[in-house]
C-alpha cells in the first residue's frame, strides 16, 4: 500500500487546495498569501499547534499559508525519504518551506508546486558578488604585526577563547552561512578558538507579538538539523557551544517597549518564555554546551530592575531548564552602569545560573583612554576590577567583545555591518580594532587574580572575503576574520594554552 502513498497524497492534497482556491473571493490573485504573512495553524491538524512533553500549549507563531499547513500534516505524518528534517523542523513549531532543501523530493503536484512558488519567493537571487565555497575555506595563516611588540612566556592561566559566529542564519549580508558551516568551524579551529557561538532569531512585531519570520534577504531561525550540524561538527573539533536568540525588531517597536507598564512587561515575557522553552528544547536535541535565556538585539536588560522583573526572569530560568541540561547563561552589559542586576538587592535570579555573558560596551570602556596599547590595557583592567565579579565568582564568566574597525571606533561604538553608510564618514582601521584586543589580553594576562572564564570575539564572518566597499561595511565591523586582531587572537590563545 505504501507505495502507492505519493499518489494517494497528492490526489488528497489537490481535493483540499481545490477547495481553497474555489473559496478564493473574486479579485484575489495569489493562492498561497505572502511567504512572511503570520498565519495560525488548525488546531485538529497541525503538530506545532500541539502540546509535548516539556512544551508550552501556546507555540510561537509561524510562518505558513493554511494551504502549506495542510501539505505539512499530510507529508509529515509519514514522511517520505528527504522529508524527516523538514517535517522535525515543522513538528517542533517552524512552519515554512524555505527549511526544505529540494522541493523536487515531493511527488509532483499542488505541494510541490507551492514549495516552488513560496521557496522562491523567500530566496531572492544571490548578488553577482557572493563568493564561492573556496572563500569559506581559507585556511589561516599566521602573521606578525610590526606595531606591536613584546614577548609574553606561555602561562599556566586558563582562559577560554571564544568566537561568536555573524549574527543571522542563512542569507544576510551577502552570506549564506548554511552552505560554510564545516569550512568556517575548521577556520575557526585554527585561530585557537574552543568555544563557537551561534545566534538565533525570531522576530519582534510592531503590535508585540513574537513570531518566526524569514527577513527578506533569506536569513530564517535555525531549523533542528542545521542547529545540530553546528554543534556536531564543533564537538569533532573538540569545540564548545553557546546558542543565543536574538529579538530583531525596528526601533520604532523598541521604543514601544521603553518603560513598559506591568501589565506589557508580563506579555511580553509569556511569548518570550514560551520561545525560550522551544528554544532550550532544540538546543538540548543538538547537543549545545550553553544556553542563553535573554535575547540580544531587543534588550530585557534594559528595564528598570524591580522584583517583578526578577520574577519574571526567575520563571524563565525555569522554563529553560524544563527542556535543557546544558549550562544556563545570561548576558547583560557591563556599562555604563555596572553590572548592576547584581548590585540591585532584589535581583536574585542569576544565582540559578551557570554562566554569565557580560558584553564589553567599548566606547564605555574607553571613555577616557588615548589608542596607546597602555592607555587600552589600563582600561580592560579597570573592567576587571568591576566589583560585580566578586559576586558571580562562583559562575563561568565571559567578556563578550564588539571592537569594530574603524577610526575612532574607541569613543563611538558599534556600527552595522552590512550596511552601506555615506562616502567618507568611516575609515577603516584595522590597527586599533588589533590594539583593543591586544591590550584585553594583556590586562587579562597580568590580572591573575580574575576570575573570568574566557573572552568571545563576537560577529565573526563565516566567510573569508570582503565585498566592494561601496556595498557593505564589513571592513569597518567588529568581526576580526582576516584583520589584524585575528593575528592578535590567534597569539594569545597560545600564549594561554
Amino acid at each position: 500500500m505504501r507505495k502507492f502513498w505519493p499518489i494517494l497524497s497528492a490526489v488528497l492534497i489537490f481535493i483540499v487546495l481545490s477547495l481553497e482556491i474555489s473559496c478564493t473571493p473574486v479579485g484575489k490573485t495569489s493562492l498561497s498569501p505572502s511567504p512572511y504573512q503570520t498565519t495560525t495553524a488548525p488546531a485538529k491538524t497541525s503538530p506545532a499547534a500541539a502540546t509535548k512533553p516539556g512544551q508550552s500549549t501556546t507555540p510561537v507563531s509561524s510562518v505558513a499559508s493554511t494551504a502549506s499547513l495542510s501539505c505539512f500534516d499530510a507529508l509529515c505524518d509519514n514522511p517520505p525519504p528527504g522529508m524527516e528534517a523538514l517535517c522535525e523542523d515543522y513538528k517542533s513549531g517552524i512552519l515554512s518551506w524555505y527549511y526544505f532543501p529540494d522541493c523536487s523530493l515531493l511527488p509532483e503536484g499542488p505541494c510541490r508546486d507551492l514549495c516552488i512558488r513560496e521557496k522562491a519567493a523567500a530566496t531572492p537571487a544571490l548578488p553577482d558578488h557572493l563568493p564561492t565555497i573556496q572563500k569559506a575555506g581559507k585556511h589561516y595563516q599566521p602573521q606578525t604585526l610590526d606595531y606591536i611588540s613584546g614577548a609574553f612566556p606561555a602561562t599556566q592561566k586558563s582562559l577560554a577563547f571564544g568566537v561568536g559566529m555573524q549574527d543571522l542564519w542563512g542569507r544576510s549580508n551577502g552570506e549564506d552561512n548554511r552552505y560554510y558551516v564545516d569550512a568556517s568551524m575548521e577556520r575557526v579551529k585554527e585561530i585557537g578558538s574552543e568555544l563557537v557561538m551561534v545566534t538565533d532569531f525570531a522576530v519582534l512585531k510592531d503590535d508585540l507579538s513574537i513570531v518566526y519570520e524569514p527577513m527578506p534577504s533569506g536569513a530564517h531561525t535555525m531549523g533542528q538539523n542545521e542547529l545540530k550540524q553546528i554543534a556536531e561538527r564543533a564537538k569533532q573539533n573538540g569545540q564548545k557551544v553557546m546558542f543565543i536568540t536574538n529579538l530583531m525588531a525596528d526601533q520604532p517597536v523598541k521604543d514601544k517597549i521603553v518603560n513598559p507598564s506591568p501589565e506589557a512587561l508580563d506579555k511580553l515575557f509569556a511569548q518570550w518564555k514560551n520561545l525560550i522553552g522551544q528554544q532550550a528544547a532544540k538546543a538540548e536535541k543538538a547537543g549545545v554546551d550553553y544556553f542563553i535565556i535573554n535575547p540580544g538585539d531587543t534588550h530585557f536588560n534594559a528595564f528598570e530592575p524591580t522584583e517583578h522583573l526578577n520574577q519574571l526572569y526567575t520563571t524563565l530560568v525555569a522554563e529553560a531548564a524544563k527542556n535543557y541540561h546544558g549550562k544556563l547563561a545570561v548576558w547583560w552589559d557591563i556599562y555604563p552602569q555596572g553590572i548592576w542586576f547584581l548590585d540591585n538587592s532584589v535581583f536574585t535570579f542569576y544565582k540559578q545560573l551557570d554562566c554569565i555573558l557580560v558584553s564589553c560596551s567599548v566606547q564605555h570602556v574607553f571613555s577616557n583612554s588615548d589608542e596607546t596599547i597602555e592607555s587600552i590595557e589600563a582600561a580592560w583592567t579597570n573592567v576587571l576590577r568591576e566589583p560585580g565579579f566578586k559576586k558571580i565568582a562562583d559562575k563561568e564568566t565571559f567578556l563578550h567583545i564588539l571592537m569594530p574597525s574603524y577610526a575612532g571606533a574607541m569613543q563611538k561604538g558599534w556600527i552595522e555591518p552590512g550596511t552601506s553608510y555615506p562616502e567618507g564618514m568611516y575609515q577603516r582601521d584595522w590597527k586599533i580594532q588589533a590594539l583593543v584586543y591586544e591590550g584585553l589580553f594583556r590586562a587579562l594576562y597580568k590580572n591573575t587574580a580574575t576570575n573570568i572564564t574566557g573572552i568571545i570575539s563576537y560577529g565573526y564572518w563565516w566567510l573569508d572575503t570582503f565585498y566592494p566597499e561601496s556595498q557593505t561595511s564589513q571592513h569597518l565591523g567588529h568581526s576580526i576574520r582576516g584583520k589584524d586582531a585575528e593575528h592578535v587572537f590567534y597569539r594569545w590563545s597560545k600564549i594561554f594554552q
